[in-house]
């Protein structure tokens, strides 16, 4: 069988395997209102939204791994690096904070900016690493 793949349905999240079977079933109010992703790797399930936080679950069994508290205001968006080792969140509070995946603390906090996140981008490049807009 393939590795786990998810599905976002309403406010369920659901962990698949081809050719459609359920493996798991992420909490009604896992706090992914807004934000779904993966680690490139695949491993890690990472979610946001509404409720200011951010959850790290393991991908392939629903376990929430982390709880990452910081933001004031709902997280619209979430990007992982391409190296798998860190995470950056932005939203409602018009901060951005990276971090650490490796051991879940905050790195970095680009704060107060004049709007609300609504994409965020890690790109590895010689002049900037993190994209807004």
């Amino acid at each position: 069988m393939g590795a786990a793949l998810p599905r976002a349905v309403g406010q369920g999240a659901y962990g698949m395997r081809p050719p459609g079977k359920e493996i798991y079933k992420l909490p009604d109010r896992a706090g992914f209102d807004d934000g779904l992703t993966f680690s490139p790797d695949g491993t890690l399930l990472v979610t946001a939204g509404v409720d200011k936080k951010v959850r790290v679950w393991d991908a392939a069994t629903g376990k929430e791994l982390a709880t990452l508290t910081g933001h004031t205001g709902g997280v619209h968006c979430i990007t992982i690096s391409p190296d798998g080792k860190y995470l950056a969140t932005g939203g409602d509070d018009k901060v951005v904070i990276v971090w650490n995946l490796t051991n879940n603390e905050r790195v970095y906090s680009l704060g107060e900016l004049d709007d609300v996140i609504t994409s965020i981008s890690l790109v590895p490049t010689r002049s900037a690493w993190l994209r807004l807009t």
